[in-house]
């Protein structure tokens, strides 16, 4: 097999990363008596996630017997273990990970039941600010757009965790795990896998009374495909990016297969001067400056160029990961030089500088607020059509930019029309946190340090303005400068995309949007004004939550 991830995991510290369908995950315990807490996602729905206790039914034992084509178990509910050949279920029976070696003896011993060790439980001793396993992967998930209520219960491996029917109590002893033993999981699908090291060395002797690091490995098949697997990372610098013009003949900064993934990150405005140190009279002179020239603040990566991308297919982009940087802003124009919904009752101009915690995912609003962080990025189209002329980077338009949807976090899939052979993807504007509307004009504005984005050309369809796609809904978008004209398009392509995938009468799917589509105003302040529509997955009899858009376009 081939090595693709080889890295040691300090103690009572964690990771995430994506390992892929047919790919292996090893864990090592490099010293022994060491447990590591696992929590597992599918990468296509976070929502769907690990199931301790659909793992431990017979349904699941069932399928990992039919997987190892070895006899159906006599069990007749459910077990308390799992163990070699065991398959992980998740919350839908969605097969994640199948346990496929283990070095420790005796075998099976690890934690399938209750929750992870957390503040509370360290509470409850009179210990206080101790992060337990579920800070630790909240942290390490919150760039993925994964919030803490949406943790699942771990498996805790190698600890030895049995229930005493004497004293009707659980009691922990020291794991089994000797120096070098190892778990092995092969991916089902792909998975998002986020780890633990456990912290725990204060009230028991869950990890032998010490913590010590684990190595984790990822290998892939020496047979896998590769060809729709590549990752490339790019980063911003001047020659790969575009600062405030969209310009339909700007030349690719790099050329990728479609099924690539990217690891970009991206400027803040004004070609990255909105850190930290910028005050408000340096704001105002680079707006003024960027005014004067015809330019908007914005800075994008790109445009990428994907082979095979022709005018009228569909460019997939799946937004894997978003990581932002440590610093924000917002910024109110003075009155004469804003698109502010309140621009004539608020004519100063104000700059707030925020601090954003990229642990616990939140940012203080003065004393007593706390604002959560949920990243995504302002900025995400492909090249208009030929022959139009470069626009100001401020206006969003059918071929996606500035279109400032705020449901575009880590985990949803955007769908752009094409205009252009290659497309010509790019991306900026990170944004830490936004209401929809955007009212002032700003959101939290930010950079992003990595945006994890897949990009796949789907052929065979054509769509007119950007759709997109989350867990829970279906999204069109509508832009016009008139609200009205702007949600009339919105409605009029869910209208189209539910006679698409879900071969609805158009008349149907109409009624249907006035019973359930709910009409948000995604921005009114950017010179053209956004309204998207959003239609529950929930509501469609066996809907799966995934590749609901794709499964019809492709």
């Amino acid at each position: 097999m081939i090595e693709q991830l080889n890295e040691v995991l300090p103690p009572k510290t964690g990771r995430a990363f994506v390992v892929r369908r047919g790919e292996t995950l090893r864990i090592t315990d490099l010293e022994g008596q060491q447990v590591v807490d696992v929590a597992i996602f599918n990468a296509a729905n976070y929502r769907d996630r690990l199931s301790l206790s659909y793992s431990t039914t017979r349904y699941a034992m069932q399928y990992s017997a039919r997987r190892a084509a070895r006899p159906a178990p006599d069990t007749p509910i459910s077990k308390d273990f799992v163990t070699e050949g065991d398959t992980l279920m998740s919350t839908i029976y969605t097969p994640l990970m199948t346990i496929t070696k283990e070095t420790p003896e005796p075998k099976g011993v690890h934690k399938v039941n209750q929750r992870m060790c957390n503040r509370r439980f360290y509470e409850s001793f009179g210990l206080t600010g101790i992060d337990g396993c579920h800070e630790i992967i909240s942290g390490v998930v919150a760039p993925y757009g994964i919030r803490p209520e949406d943790i699942p219960d771990t498996i805790d491996f190698f600890m030895n965790y049995h229930h005493d029917c004497a004293s009707h109590s659980w009691v922990a002893e020291q794991p089994v795990s000797r120096a070098g033993d190892y778990v092995e999981l092969l991916a089902e699908t792909d998975c998002l896998v986020a780890i633990s090291n456990c912290p725990e060395d204060h009230v028991s002797l869950i990890n032998g009374g010490r913590c010590t690091p684990m190595r984790l490995q990822v290998f892939r098949p020496d047979e896998a495909r590769t060809e729709n697997m590549t990752t490339h990372v790019v980063k911003a610098g001047f020659d790969t990016v575009q600062s405030g013009i969209i310009d339909p003949g700007a030349r690719p900064i790099r050329t990728v297969a479609s099924g690539d993934t990217v690891i970009l990150d991206t400027w803040t405005m004004w070609d990255n001067a909105g850190g930290p140190e910028l005050d408000l009279a340096q704001a105002l002179a680079l707006r003024d400056r960027s005014r004067a020239e015809g330019r908007g603040p914005h800075c994008m990566t790109g445009p990428i160029r994907i082979e095979t991308a022709l005018p009228g297919d569909i460019l997939k982009v799946e937004i894997l990961r978003l990581e932002v940087a440590g610093h924000g802003l917002n910024l109110i124009l003075p009155g004469g030089q804003s698109r502010g919904l309140l621009a004539d009752l608020f004519p100063d101009a104000e700059l707030r500088q925020f601090k954003l915690d990229c642990r616990s995912m939140t940012t203080r609003f003065g004393d007593n607020i706390t604002i959560p962080l949920r990243p995504f990025l302002g900025i995400m189209g492909v090249l208009p059509p030929a022959g139009e002329a470069p626009r100001n980077s401020a206006i969003p338009g059918n071929f996606g930019g500035n279109i400032d949807c705020s449901d575009l976090v880590a985990g949803t899939v955007l769908y752009l029309p094409v205009f252009v052979e290659g497309a010509g993807f790019y991306a900026g504007d990170a944004h830490a946190a936004q209401g929809c509307g955007e009212v002032v004009q700003t959101a939290l504005e930010t950079a992003m340090t990595a945006a994890e984005l897949r990009l796949s050309v789907l052929k065979g369809r054509s769509i007119k303005r950007p759709w997109a796609e989350t867990p829970d809904h279906f999204i069109t978008m509508g832009l016009d400068q008139d609200l009205r004209e702007a949600a009339r398009q919105a409605v009029r392509d869910m209208i189209d995309l539910l006679v698409a995938i879900k071969s609805m009468a158009p008349s149907d799917a109409y009624a249907l949007c006035s019973l359930q589509a709910d009409l948000l105003v995604t921005q009114l302040v950017n010179g053209v004004n956004g309204i998207h529509a959003r239609m529950p997955k929930a509501i469609f009899q066996g809907e799966q939550r995934r590749n609901g858009v794709e499964g019809e376009a492709s």
